[in-house]
């Protein structure tokens, strides 16, 4: 994301904060406790928590980002606001609006700024502030994992250093990398993109996932039925597009059979695809839609490949395209 994107989770001024201060990257990531439902709002008995993490040139910068985008928000009602204290961290910055379910935090950790916001079911702030809490020592160490990159070094990173963006099928002829159009990750960041994001990581885990490579399989913004810059915008996974592809590296055959397995688990031996080693496909509606859609996948080594359409034929076509070029990638 750029400083463009920063309206997704934040109040609409933070993207000249953010501008000013010169935010580099970003990334904004959402989750619910309940099951979502496509196009319409969270019940109110949920909890969601949504996280916006920006790089910035310096850690001065980023310290001075914090401060003005805390300040930013608390104006926009500065006569209910109320600043409070975020227990283990209290050079985070936070405010809530008194009988509220809500609050909201920024804190400067490096070159990096974490932003929280908070949505429970009862104004709650001792309940409010302790997630917020928990959000950070859960972000830190992964922050701490992650050497800040200059442009400079964006610009000379290998784009594909585990040689998977090969694999997967690429009807359109994607060739710019994008989240969810052309790129590869790890299970972590895959795990961003699923709608159940503790069955996925169940699944993804018997499989011993290492990466996964898609090819025009996500849109890359999350659904957002709500008003910008709050947590019910986030958490119903994003959308998946049509003429997308996913390939799965796994640690080892066993374990590529045992992720085979886990997706399409009923499939329609009718649908197989004739010719195709290691293949089945099933109908699978997508969330939301009450649309036929056809899964589709096969495995070729410690591989697995999926792909997806309305038409089964067209499943089935696609199917034997992303086995060939998985056979043909060796």
């Amino acid at each position: 994301m750029n400083h463009y994107d920063v309206a997704q989770s934040m109040a609409e001024p933070n993207r000249e904060v953010a501008e000013r201060n010169k935010m580099q990257f970003g990334f904004i990531s959402g989750s619910s406790d309940t099951e979502p439902v496509a196009f319409q709002k969270a019940p109110p008995t949920a909890t969601l928590v949504t996280v916006t993490v920006l790089q910035f040139p310096s850690s001065d910068a980023a310290g001075t980002a914090a401060r003005e985008f805390e300040e930013v928000d608390f104006d926009i009602n500065p006569e209910e606001n109320k600043r409070v204290s975020i227990g283990k961290y209290p050079a985070a910055h936070a405010h809530w609006r008194p009988g509220t379910p809500t609050i909201g935090s920024t804190i400067a950790h490096g070159n990096y700024t974490v932003s929280v916001f908070v949505s429970t079911a009862s104004a709650d702030l001792p309940l409010l502030t302790s997630l917020v809490e928990k959000t950070y020592t859960a972000q830190f160490p992964r922050l701490d994992k992650l050497p800040p990159l200059s442009p400079e070094q964006v610009m000379r990173t290998d784009l594909d250093p585990e040689d998977m963006k090969r694999r997967v099928l690429n009807p359109n002829k994607l060739g710019v990398p994008s989240l969810g159009g052309l790129a590869t990750n790890t299970m972590q960041g895959f795990l961003h993109l699923q709608t159940d994001r503790e069955a996925a990581k169940q699944l993804y885990s018997a499989g011993n996932v290492e990466y996964v490579t898609m090819g025009q399989a996500y849109s890359a913004k999350t659904y957002s039925y709500n008003t910008k810059g709050i947590a019910q915008g986030f958490g119903t996974g994003s959308s998946q597009l049509l003429d997308g592809a996913i390939v799965y590296r796994s640690k080892d055959e066993d374990s590529a059979k045992a992720l085979w397995s886990g997706l399409a688990a009923k499939p329609d031996p009718a649908l197989t695809p004739t010719g195709v080693p290691d293949s089945k496909c099933a109908d699978e509606p997508k969330p939301g839609s009450n649309a036929k859609y056809y899964l589709c996948v096969v495995r070729y080594r410690n591989y697995v490949g999926t792909v997806w359409s309305t038409q089964p034929q067209d499943s089935q076509q696609r199917a034997a395209a992303q086995y060939a070029v998985l056979a043909n990638s060796q």
